[in-house]
């Protein structure tokens, strides 16, 4: 439940709704005061307000350790502000909350690749695929990583897969074209070229 939540972005009103509605239906353990801070967070964040928010979720932290939606966001925020190794201890402690949750893993994939911590990367991104093998950005993701460690058939492995999630984006063929020609593929590799061509001028 909590994933498919986290994993849309709310205007200021619905975050509002969203922080009575958690708190009504106890989808969320946590003390009333730190569900306040964490909604007051979620809004000064939407406003640009990052360092308020920051001082809300560490309120919100500090009252409930466990408050996965709180790291979350402090993750989201650090990460946007540039501090990764910061965000990546603030993904791993929501993903060890809530390991079910697509948004993190697939966010601690993003700021592990950041650090260049690629074995980490392909296991969170990996995950985060069997959380929702359909989740097409986890799978194009996975594949940049593979390409970037030189292991080209897993590369190839995940960017057809993110192909046959959206098959008009141009970039897995782009992509996919490139390993090919690692692989010693002249013939796919030329027929995924001209797919991402052909893609990338519709």
């Amino acid at each position: 439940m909590r994933a498919s939540i986290h994993s849309m972005r709310f205007g200021p009103s619905a975050a509002i709704m969203l922080g009575i509605a958690l708190w009504l239906s106890g989808c969320i353990d946590v003390d009333q005061a730190a569900t306040d801070r964490y909604v007051s967070a979620y809004l000064l964040q939407e406003q640009g307000e990052l360092d308020a928010a920051m001082e809300q979720l560490a309120e919100a932290t500090a009252m409930k350790e466990d408050f996965a939606l709180a790291h979350s966001l402090k993750g989201d925020i650090l990460y946007q502000q540039g501090r990764m190794v910061e965000a990546a201890e603030a993904f791993e402690k929501a993903t060890g909350l809530d390991p079910s949750d697509l948004h993190d893993h697939y966010h601690l994939g993003l700021v592990y690749g950041a650090l260049d911590r690629l074995a980490d990367a392909v296991r969170v991104f990996a995950r985060a695929t069997q959380i929702d093998p359909k989740h097409f950005d986890s799978q194009f993701k996975l594949g940049t990583v593979y390409e970037k460690m030189g292991r080209w058939q897993d590369a190839a492995d995940r960017y057809t897969k993110a192909i046959e999630i959206r098959p008009k984006e141009p970039l897995p063929h782009h992509n996919l074209a490139a390993v090919y020609t690692r692989l010693n593929k002249p013939e796919d590799a030329i027929r995924k070229y001209k797919d991402a061509l052909e893609r990338g001028n519709d």
